[in-house]
């Protein structure tokens, strides 16, 4: 092939190639019906010419930034992001963006002024919607396609984890071990989904001799990250089996309460988590967590968006199960130990 000192362009990709203009913009483009050796020998020419295409030139021609907007919950700081939960959304987001052709922009929060302020997006992905969520009401006063990320929306796009089957599994463990009195750590201000997870947590610990105690956790204490206040006050609230938390960081905050108590984990106490994450797998005593696959949902939520961006039918709502992983904190006990007398006793009497 001859050499050139400038750089190639879609028209010598398509001399060399033996194919029109157009049919080079679609292979590079994955667009079309075109035949999958056409494609293929497209991309090998390309490649072998160095030519890459020119976004600016794509988004005049198409009207379209080719860039996605990732909008941050509103409560997040750097005390409140959470890398169990957050961070692994941001990463496949991303990943999901460049395969498709696209940059995913991180937005921390929409202008107040009914604009994108500086952000130039064809749609947008809402990390963690809010109950009467002001994001949602501004994306749509700008008309702008958005997927729900992490909780549903009424009459909105959303993938989010199936809450009635994590608390199903959750509960269903802990009953195994013989707790049947729960205590649980939840914001005082929670999404949509953990209110639906704790509603539902309500809702199944209903067998004989199963009480449930719930404490609200103030959002100025999330935000700074201390909970051992209300940890300590949960835990002095009532005799529980087991301690359950609805956040990412409050497992760590429940077992410190009762190991401040004189107590142990998972000897006298039972604690679980309900997000799982790094944090989760290296607290000391590790902990059983539930993972709501937050990679797998905005990986979903990116491809519902490009499918509705592409103006293809796509479902309303896609759900994903949540798998348990269980750890030491939570491990089965000697017959002789505490938690299985307590379930005797309560089996027997």
């Amino acid at each position: 092939m001859p050499e050139t000192s400038k750089r190639p362009t879609i028209r010598d990709v398509a001399r060399e190639a033996g194919v029109s203009v157009t049919t080079v913009s679609h292979a590079m483009n994955n667009k079309g019906r075109l035949d999958i050796r056409t494609r293929e020998r497209v991309i090998e020419v390309a490649n072998q010419l160095g030519y890459v295409p020119n976004r600016a030139a794509q988004r005049l021609v198409s009207g379209k930034s080719l860039t996605i907007g990732l909008l941050m919950p509103p409560s997040t700081s750097d005390q409140v992001f959470s890398t169990d939960l957050h961070a692994p959304a941001i990463t496949a987001a991303a990943h999901a963006a460049v395969e498709a052709g696209y940059a995913l922009t991180i937005m921390p929060q929409l202008p107040t002024d009914g604009t994108l302020g500086p952000h130039v997006v064809d749609g947008v992905l809402v990390l963690e919607p809010q109950p009467d969520d002001p994001r949602v009401a501004g994306l749509r006063r700008l008309n702008l396609p958005f997927v729900a990320v992490g909780d549903r929306v009424p009459d909105a796009h959303s993938v989010h984890a199936h809450e009635v089957d994590g608390a199903r599994q959750l509960l269903d463990h802990l009953r195994s071990l013989g707790a049947r009195s729960l205590g649980v750590l939840a914001p005082e201000r929670p999404t949509a989904s953990v209110q639906e997870s704790l509603q539902a947590l309500q809702d199944q610990w209903t067998l004989p001799g199963e009480e449930i105690v719930v404490e609200r956790v103030p959002l100025a204490a999330v935000e700074a990250g201390d909970v051992s206040a209300s940890a300590d006050h949960l835990l002095a609230a009532a005799d529980v089996h087991a301690l359950l938390g609805l956040h990412p960081t409050f497992g760590a905050a429940l077992v410190q309460a009762v190991v401040e108590s004189g107590r142990s984990v998972p000897g006298d106490v039972l604690v679980a988590q309900y997000v799982d994450g790094i944090s989760a797998a290296v607290s000391s005593p590790a902990l059983t967590a539930l993972d709501v696959r937050p990679a797998q949902q905005a990986a979903l939520g990116l491809t519902m968006l490009l499918e509705m961006l592409a103006g293809k039918d796509t479902p309303k709502e896609r759900i994903i199960r949540p798998r348990l992983t269980v750890r030491t904190s939570t491990v089965a006990r000697r017959r002789g130990d505490r938690m299985l007398a307590r379930r005797e006793s309560v089996q027997g009497g």
